[in-house]
């Protein structure tokens, strides 16, 4: 398809997002509203509200979804109001996946990437089981993005790098010293960097009493430490939902999933809609 070629989009832009969250849920974009259902509850995933595991039970769910062409979601306030999502290429424009494990569909994925423009947000960040005790080591996530760069190009991943937390162990030593570890191995397999600094939430703090709250000192060395890292590497960086301009880092400030970002890694033009309201269903 052309670069400069504009996406069909008929009556209304559908973009369905496949976030894989913790609790596993789905973001779609449908004409001018936002809607959410839930996936897989049963998922497991570790620390954040960003990215959860592709297990292996799950992708036996999501590729019988895509191969039968729709999903039902139930809403939870309305026990008895099930509404259908058609997941077929003349419906959905794009499919936007966020994990931090594609191990178990990576034998797959070909056969989402060759129907539909997808982008991948893939979470690698520097915790061990103490903190993400169903997540892979570093290394054996880094060697499944790599895998996963040559089957859809790295114009289609993001590395996740979040959220940055401190403890005793996790100090801002150890996050550039990992993060530049990490860089020096992801350069080349992927579009874009995104970071974002951890909301110290009350129920986290409860959760994670270990947890140092980041001081803007803290904040400026790591925005400082990250940045050149990134820039050394030839890698994009951003944040992605944290206040705070770090512009003279080198870092950028923007969504996460814009309609820029996807058409670009896709070689296509979204319109953009409005966006009239945020419905949980």
């Amino acid at each position: 398809m052309n670069k400069t070629a504009i996406c069909g989009l008929r009556a209304a832009l559908v973009i369905v997002f496949l976030l894989i969250l913790l609790a596993l849920g789905a973001l779609i974009l449908v004409g001018n509203y936002f809607y959410t259902f839930a996936l897989d509850p049963n998922a497991k995933g570790g620390f954040g509200s960003a990215a959860g595991i592709v297990d292996s039970e799950y992708t036996r769910w999501l590729l019988k979804r895509f191969e039968e062409g729709y999903v039902l979601s139930r809403n939870p306030l309305f026990q008895h109001k099930v509404t259908r999502y058609e997941l077929t290429p003349d419906q959905v424009d794009c499919v936007v996946f966020c994990s931090k494990n594609y191990a178990p569909i990576l034998p797959h994925i070909n056969s989402i990437t060759e129907r539909f423009h997808t982008y991948f947000h893939y979470t690698i960040t520097a915790y061990g089981k103490e903190i993400e005790p169903g997540v892979p080591g570093i290394d054996e996530s880094m060697a499944t993005l790599t895998k996963l760069s040559e089957i859809v190009g790295a114009n289609r991943i993001a590395w996740r790098y979040d959220p940055v937390l401190l403890t005793s162990e996790y100090t801002v030593r150890r996050h550039l010293e990992t993060f530049e570890r990490m860089a020096s191995f992801l350069s080349g397999h992927i579009d874009r960097c995104i970071f974002s600094f951890v909301e110290m939430y009350r129920k986290l703090q409860t959760n994670m009493p270990e947890l140092i709250p980041l001081t803007e000192k803290d904040k400026e060395e790591l925005a400082a430490g990250l940045g050149a890292i990134a820039a050394k590497y030839k890698i994009p960086i951003q944040t992605c939902g944290t206040n705070g301009d770090y512009t003279r880092y080198g870092i950028s400030s923007s969504g996460c999933m814009t309609l820029n970002i996807l058409g670009q890694a896709n070689g296509v033009q979204f319109r953009n809609l409005k966006h009239l309201s945020l419905i949980h269903i």
